[in-house]
């Protein structure tokens, strides 16, 4: 209350073109509550500041943290079955509700999957940073016509034993940056997930599936505190964003 009553209430007769929001970190320890203490900020905000529109831009986390000892192990192929400690990471839950916020209106979410330090929260990379939240402004407070949302899963069908995620905000179409698209998961459970095989298909949607895995029914994309090599892209060069979906 006092940082609030100090920094934000006398902000209260100041007109604001809009807002840019960088946070989350801290609260990787306990993601399940970031949603509604994130939407309640935007919404408090908006009305501590008069004006129930306001643009609302922010980032959503980068990679960060060491990789898990499984993934070296994943990529020997001597198991597929993504640890628990991934599924339960914090920082992947985090992006998932900053997703999530933007059921809220007039706000904007910039993916930076692609610019973290393993050591550092803070990316040396600004740049890339800068330039999205750019766009987002030209927007969302501008109302220009550019694109600047990440590709991001919209909905999931099953066929056969593969499941078909197509995309939204793909732009001109989805690629992928090197021979094979990494960072899928599936599960026929919902509690144990194995790394997947993945395809392009067309312009906006991905086929995942695992031989070994019949009647998928969720899949997860980069979905770890840092999800090695996360590769897929707009052809406007935004990476897609972390997501799950189930049938």
């Amino acid at each position: 209350m006092g940082v609030y009553n100090g920094m934000i209430a006398p902000l209260k007769n100041i007109k604001f073109k809009g807002v840019i929001w960088y946070q989350g970190e801290s609260n990787g320890y306990y993601p399940d509550d970031y949603k509604t203490l994130f939407e309640g900020l935007i919404k408090d905000w908006r009305k501590t500041l008069r004006s129930s529109d306001l643009p609302f831009l922010y980032v959503q986390l980068p990679n960060y943290a060491t990789l898990s000892e499984d993934y070296y192990l994943q990529q020997a192929n001597l198991t597929d079955e993504v640890r628990k400690a991934d599924l339960e990471a914090g920082w992947a839950k985090i992006r998932q509700a900053q997703l999530e916020a933007l059921e809220l209106p007039n706000t904007a979410m910039i993916t930076s999957l692609d610019v973290g330090e393993w050591n550092d929260l803070h990316p040396l990379n600004k740049k890339d940073i800068g330039e999205r939240l750019a766009l987002a402004a030209r927007a969302i407070a501008y109302h220009e016509e550019v694109n600047y949302c990440s590709p991001v899963g919209e909905s999931v069908i099953r066929e056969d034993d593969a499941l078909i995620v197509t995309f939204k905000n793909e732009g001109t179409g989805l690629i992928m940056k090197g021979n094979e698209l990494n960072q899928f998961i599936i599960s026929q459970d919902g509690e144990h997930f194995y790394k997947a095989h993945a395809k392009l298909m067309g312009s906006n949607k991905v086929i995942v599936w695992h031989e070994q895995i019949g009647l998928p029914k969720e899949v997860r994309y980069a979905w770890a505190d840092n999800p090695e090599n996360a590769n897929l892209y707009s052809k406007e060069g935004l990476p897609a964003s972390p997501f799950r979906l189930n049938i």
